[in-house]
């Protein structure tokens, strides 16, 4: 369910978001300094893309119980609460597949930025929204991707 997900990042984040000592649990606290971490993901385009069948096609629903799961494989991982991160992620979900035909002009989703173009790749508009919501600049700004 986590193809994507991008393991050798786990080193970075263990810097970025994990306080020195461990609890008796072996669970540290975040750092009171750690910054805002944003996850963009085209998951979502398994509700649309035609290319993968209805076998693999996913609710986006299910999409966002995957995102949910990754925060606390991360969390794990890096060793912090998972509730504690779980409160300072913001994900920025990419619903409508390059592959699948633009929505009908009467689809609900067709106004909401995670069904639109601008927010599939090639396309920065995730990271852009997540600049803008961070209130980061790009100069200040740091993308891990686990495409090479």
């Amino acid at each position: 369910a986590f193809q994507g997900y991008g393991s050798r990042a786990v080193p970075l984040l263990r810097q970025l978001l994990r306080a020195g000592g461990a609890s008796d649990e072996g669970v540290a606290a975040l750092r009171s300094d750690a910054p805002a971490i944003a996850f963009v993901s085209d998951q979502g385009h398994r509700c649309t893309d035609p290319t993968v069948g209805a076998r693999g096609r996913l609710s986006e629903a299910a999409v966002r119980d995957v995102a949910r799961k990754l925060v606390r494989r991360v969390a794990n991982e890096v060793g912090v609460g998972a509730e504690a991160l779980e409160g300072h992620v913001r994900w920025y979900h990419s619903f409508l597949s390059p592959a699948a035909p633009r929505l009908a002009e009467s689809d609900p989703r067709r106004g909401r930025r995670e069904w639109s173009r601008e927010y599939a790749r090639p396309s920065p508009g995730q990271l852009h929204h997540a600049m803008e919501d961070f209130g980061v600049p790009p100069a200040a700004t740091l993308l891990v991707s686990y495409d090479d």
